[in-house]
């Protein structure tokens, strides 16, 4: 289980999902002081989900309701989700949110060449990585499972949509990054000036912080679960992809739950997390499980083109940091070595 650390005022330690969360402020309250912030914590999407509101108007309900909507439409074990009917049926004419959700699902497929793909799904059933039935599946399983993953293997046709080859599909690996927009997105429009939203571990900032000065969002150690850097702004994304998150060992392997869409196994390369830092939560969700996928060179070059921030951390205790991020970078262990992208 991984954990996440708020202090709030000060650094947020950014782990990932499915997190645990110390040092919580009270469920609501009717302040907007920075002293005394208006907060909730909820449990949907398989997470845990905390808003804080530092100045502006109490949306929490709002937000609630939004969220459930969502977990409703999106998740895959409810059975009336357009995700679950789709999956059932091959073919349905879904919300105009999963649409939306699916169509750009397929951008960034294409755009990481099938790095990060949807239809990853039966992979992730074998392997349950997470879960007290995670196990290591025979070749032969992985091998038919892999026969119905490709992201072309979607289809569709105004708002319906077709999975072709008994493919199908979890949106897991971007929802919280929709979802944590629209959120925000919400918030400006209902008066929301200065807001933390972190939806297991997708973490997104309103504003600046309540001292008027940049947010510092502190990204985890892999080795040590300390904050090693932080990233200083306002207005932005921070998602990390990490091998530490959610894994399991087995004869003396660790098997984590980033897996490679072409081997049906959990990709090893020189990373053991991947943050991205963007304007849009999406844009990280979706593409931090990717650029860790395609390993330093290629994650920079990917990074370039669609315009993100990363911060990349290696075996060798190197952090790769993007050019037009490391003003806004702090590193506390001076035994890493910096790398400039």
């Amino acid at each position: 289980m991984k954990k996440i650390i708020i202090i709030l005022l000060a650094t947020f330690l950014l782990v990932g999902c499915n997190q645990k969360i110390e040092n919580k402020v009270e469920e609501k309250n009717n302040s907007v002081m920075p002293e005394n912030p208006i907060s909730k914590t909820f449990f949907y999407l398989g997470t845990v989900i905390d808003i804080h509101i530092f100045e502006g108007n109490d949306v929490l309900d709002g937000i609630e309701e939004k969220i459930v909507f969502y977990d409703n439409l999106f998740n895959r074990k409810t059975k009336t989700s357009d995700t679950y009917l789709l999956n059932e049926k091959g073919q349905y004419k879904v919300h105009k949110d999963t649409l939306k959700l699916i169509e750009t699902s397929i951008k960034y497929s294409k755009m990481s060449e099938g790095y990060f793909d949807i239809t990853i799904n039966p992979i992730v059933n074998l392997w349950n990585i997470g879960t007290d039935d995670a196990r290591v599946p025979s070749e032969n399983e992985i091998t038919e499972a892999l026969k119905t993953v490709d992201y072309k293997n979607i289809s569709i046709n105004g708002d319906e949509v077709t999975l072709n080859n008994n493919a199908t599909i979890d949106l897991g690996g971007i929802a919280k990054g929709f979802i944590a927009d629209d959120i925000a997105k919400y918030m400006r429009e209902n008066g929301v000036k200065k807001a933390i939203i972190n939806l297991g571990g997708n973490v997104y900032v309103i504003g600046n912080s309540p001292k008027n000065v940049p947010w510092n969002i502190g990204v985890k150690d892999p080795f040590t679960g300390d904050v090693l850097l932080k990233v200083m702004g306002e207005d932005f994304s921070v998602v990390t992809s990490g091998v530490y998150e959610r894994f399991f060992e087995q004869d003396g392997k660790m098997f984590h739950h980033i897996f490679n869409p072409f081997t049906g196994y959990p990709m090893y390369n020189d990373f053991l997390s991947l943050t991205v830092v963007s304007k849009h939560s999406i844009d990280g969700d979706a593409l931090s499980t990717a650029l860790f996928n395609l390993g330093p060179e290629k994650a920079f070059e990917l990074a370039n083109e669609a315009g993100l921030y990363i911060i990349g951390i290696t075996k060798d205790k190197t952090i790769f940091i993007s050019n037009g991020l490391f003003d806004n970078t702090k590193v506390f262990d001076e035994s890493y070595k910096v790398i400039i992208k």
